[in-house]
């Protein structure tokens, strides 16, 4: 499905089941057959592709990550030609996508994914936004927040903070499966972020609505028609993608099914007048979305004590 929107560039945000170990990455992202299943083939862009370190693998010590995945991706007309990092920047005259790597020191004890001090070193000495701000994608696998009950990932927030505070950007992050959209939030930390999750590429997506309006939801896709049984009687929604479009300074993110139908679409451009970014994001959505919005909190019944009997 994804082949099929002629990309220049894919990128893969993390999570090669079950443990990421170095035949799974063959079998998932190589093409090679295995003795239960036909081989699938991570499809690469015109120009290249990426991919983002996760938890799973990180599982099996990461060597079928670092060893057999990422010899096989990047840009192969660049300098380096090969992804020789779990972390990378691509960069346009306006835009800059940042990815950053929450699986290396991801473990069992929610809210542990803090960013290695490699990471730190070279968004501090190379990347620089600090001091070169642009309008922002920040990648990652894990959720920094999450309205499903799925946990919150307070590491690498706090640590971006001195990369990102003061401006907005958009945040885009997997781990959960599913696809979800969040209103604009602002932290206690300061970061104010758009934030989206979009990990509903490949395992069974899950279909439970939002449960917590700490971080309100604004769009997501629990449609009951729009699902799929497998093989074992399960009933799960349909996977997808979302594809990126840069044009001058106007970037648009099309969230697309598996079977290729738009779903909801949205035109992020930098704010201010005359060419002066002011530090914050303009954002238009269309068409309107085919997703759902989450059904309103439920009205606290009030308690209204019976009135005395007259004698």
């Amino acid at each position: 499905m994804v082949a099929g929107a002629m990309p220049e560039l894919t990128i893969h945000l993390g999570d090669v089941y079950y443990v990421g170990e170095p035949a799974e990455v063959q079998e998932n992202c190589l093409g090679q057959n295995s003795k239960m299943y036909r081989g699938v083939t991570w499809p690469k862009g015109s120009k290249g592709s990426f991919a983002l370190n996760g938890n799973h693998e990180m599982y099996s010590g990461g060597h079928g990550y670092f060893e057999v995945f990422l010899p096989t991706l990047g840009i192969p007309a660049s300098q380096d030609k090969q992804q020789l990092r779990s972390y990378f920047c691509l960069e346009t005259p306006v835009w800059r996508i940042l990815a950053i790597d929450t699986g290396y020191n991801s473990d069992t004890l929610l809210g542990h994914c803090k960013l290695d001090d490699n990471l730190i070193h070279w968004l501090r000495n190379v990347i620089a936004p600090a001091n070169n701000p642009k309008p922002t994608v920040l990648l990652s696998h894990h959720q920094w927040f999450s309205a499903f009950g799925d946990g919150n990932y307070e590491s690498p927030a706090s640590q971006m903070v001195e990369f990102l505070s003061g401006q907005e950007f958009v945040w885009l992050w997997g781990h959960e499966h599913r696809l979800s959209i969040y209103k604009k939030f602002t932290g206690n930390n300061g970061l104010c972020l758009y934030a989206r999750c979009i990990g509903h590429g490949g395992m069974p997506v899950e279909r439970e609505d939002p449960r917590d309006a700490t971080h309100p939801v604004e769009l997501y896709d629990g449609d009951p028609a729009r699902t799929q049984t497998l093989d074992d009687g399960s009933v799960v929604g349909l996977n997808g993608y979302v594809q990126m479009k840069i044009q001058g300074a106007c970037l648009t993110l099309e969230y697309f099914d598996q079977d290729q139908k738009s779903l909801f679409a949205e035109t992020f451009r930098p704010g201010g007048a005359a060419g002066a970014w002011d530090r914050t994001l303009v954002r238009t959505p269309r068409p309107f979305p085919t997703l759902l919005t989450p059904p309103p909190p439920p009205v606290a019944q009030q308690q209204i004590a019976p009135a005395p009997m007259k004698p």
